[in-house]
């Protein structure tokens, strides 16, 4: 069972899944893996939660990029205000409460374009799972790969406790380390987000510019078109001006 068919699965459409994970598994179990295709059958239908957050990142990574990067920072205020500097936890919550809306956002708008309804107790299961990516940061047991089956639940704030050094205690080499570590975790994970959306914004702009090309390219031809009739009925007026003049002339010609 290859990433790319486990991909194009979770991509479905939420009611089309288990017909798709059916014969998926029925073709893998005709080509003689057998166990293969029955580790395919036992994969469980995502709720309708756990399929919209799926959704959100296949069509908006983006957005999941941007809440694991504040997830770290928010880890990290988190970490601190345990050892005692509590300065920059305010901040880092408003933050991601900012980053969970805006995702909240554009998941209303893939269930509409799907035609799910955003019924409340969705909506909140939904932000269940998106508190939970924006809590754990890149530090997520569940990793987010766009194959939840289920709801995440959110770390509980005592559970970081054990994350925090002792405030008078001098952080070690190790601890020097994995802080250092955790910086360029973090900053990879930014630039991550921030290529993420630049590809977006490149790709939005592409297609402006296809659509202004394929608009340029009719108003050309119907000026063309426009042009050729321009053309053909001022032909036609000047054979009908000939032709009254002549019969003018004829008929002045008659009366004498």
């Amino acid at each position: 069972m290859s990433d790319e068919e486990l991909d194009r699965l979770y991509r479905l459409p939420l009611e089309e899944f288990v017909q798709a994970r059916n014969q998926l598994a029925a073709a893998r179990k005709k080509s003689g893996d057998s166990d293969g295709a029955k580790r395919i059958r036992d994969l469980p239908k995502p709720s309708a939660s756990a399929w919209a957050v799926n959704q959100l990142y296949w069509r908006a990574r983006s957005e999941i990029d941007e809440l694991i990067v504040i997830g770290d920072r928010y880890r990290r205020a988190q970490q601190a205000a345990l050892a005692g500097d509590g300065s920059e936890l305010s901040d880092a919550e408003r933050e991601r409460r900012r980053a969970i809306e805006e995702a909240m956002r554009r998941v209303r708008y893939i269930l509409a374009e799907s035609g799910q309804a955003a019924g409340e107790a969705l909506m909140r299961r939904i932000t269940t799972t998106l508190e939970a990516l924006a809590s754990y940061g890149s530090e997520n047991p569940n990793p987010m790969k766009g194959r939840l089956s289920e709801d995440l639940e959110s770390p509980g704030f005592s559970a970081l406790a054990s994350l925090a050094p002792p405030p008078t205690a001098p952080p070690s080499a190790a601890e020097r380390l994995a802080k250092a570590m955790l910086e360029d975790e973090e900053s990879l994970a930014e630039v991550r987000a921030a290529l993420s959306k630049a590809k977006a914004r490149a790709e939005q702009s592409a297609s402006a510019v296809d659509a202004a090309r394929a608009a340029l390219a009719r108003a050309e031809e119907e000026a063309d078109q426009a042009a050729s009739e321009v053309e053909e009925k001022s032909a036609r007026v000047a054979a009908l001006e000939e032709k009254r003049l002549s019969r003018m002339s004829d008929s002045g010609e008659a009366a004498d």
